[in-house]
């Protein structure tokens, strides 16, 4: 900036240090800082907060932690933010032990996880541990939401726990969240993943019955498998991997449509083949006629050959008799 004659002022430095921070770029951002403070600008909270983000990213935990009593030396109030900032690089590196201390600290200083802190534990703990934090979040008042559900819905079906993400589909309803048009397709394109078409099948019935828009995509996608996998639909279902839900669902609309266009396709396919080989039949029957005619025609010619020959030599013996 200066290079343009344009001066610098608090705002201007705190916003590069926040950008610096956010892309992890630790060297610019203790650079900016430095030249902030020699300039005579005074860092506020939001700087501090850059500060301690980028340190704990890099794995600068003791230089953080001198930020933060910095915080407390000048006079300023830790807030969630601080908090968070500390907490959501602990977590992305995988140390939860060390992102527990610091929520434990934050909680015992009074100030209440926002639902970003939530989040970002949810985003990496196991199935009990994320039971227990939906809890603690209506407890605090701080959700969950519709979009901790969904989140966590589709993290289970990465981590191929399609069980665990229907329990916290059953957990979502169990906290007053209505499932979006996004919670139904995170579900049904994850069990379809999971070879799970049949209850598949189930939740884009209940989506359309709910009153969203049936989607063309899905519905090719449930043809091309029927059709693919026609000889294991006809037994017991071998990719049904997940009982059955035992009170919904007593009629299948759209799986009994998309059998009985796989069975027709599959039914038109055999009689297909079928005239195929009767068509195939017939015409080596055909040949093998005309083969005979042929025999029969020659063994006359040859049979009338022998006779007139036959003829020639009586007539000769008569001849022979006479003279």
């Amino acid at each position: 900036m200066s290079n343009y004659c344009i001066t610098p002022d608090g705002t201007s430095y705190t916003l590069m240090v926040s950008c610096f921070a956010k892309v992890g770029n630790l060297f610019d951002t203790l650079r900016v800082y430095d030249e902030m403070k020699k300039r005579g600008w005074c860092p506020g909270i939001t700087v501090y907060n850059s500060l301690i983000y980028v340190l704990t990213k890099e794995n600068c935990m003791k230089d953080a932690q001198n930020i933060f009593s910095k915080i407390i030396d000048e006079g300023l109030q830790p807030n969630n933010e601080t908090y968070n900032n500390m907490i959501v690089p602990l977590c992305e590196s995988r140390k939860l032990d060390e992102a527990r201390m610091v929520l434990e600290d934050m909680m015992l200083k009074g100030i209440v996880p926002t639902i970003l802190t939530y989040h970002t534990f949810l985003s990496q703990e196991s199935i009990d541990e994320t039971l227990k934090l939906l809890r603690k979040m209506k407890e605090d008042d701080c959700g969950p939401k519709s979009e901790t559900f969904l989140m966590l819905i589709v993290r289970f079906f990465q981590l191929n726990e399609p069980g665990n993400a229907l329990k916290l589909w059953n957990e979502m309803k169990r906290y007053g969240v209505s499932p979006s048009y996004s919670h139904y397709m995170s579900v049904i394109q994850g069990l379809i993943k999971q070879g799970c078409m049949e209850r598949a099948l189930e939740y884009y019935d209940e989506m359309k019955e709910t009153g969203f828009a049936s989607d063309p995509k899905l519905e090719r996608e449930f043809k091309t498998f029927l059709l693919a996998n026609r000889d294991h639909w006809r037994g017991a279902g071998k990719y049904n991997i997940i009982p059955q839900r035992s009170k919904h669902f007593a009629r299948r609309t759209s799986l009994t449509k998309f059998r009985c266009e796989a069975q027709e396709i599959s039914q038109l396919e055999a009689e297909s083949a079928l005239g195929a080989e009767t068509t195939r039949a017939s015409s080596a029957s055909a040949w093998r006629g005309a083969d005979s005619t042929t025999a029969r025609g020659t063994a006359s010619s040859d049979g009338a050959r022998h006779v007139g020959g036959g003829g020639d030599v009586v007539r000769a013996a008569e001849a022979g008799l006479h003279s």
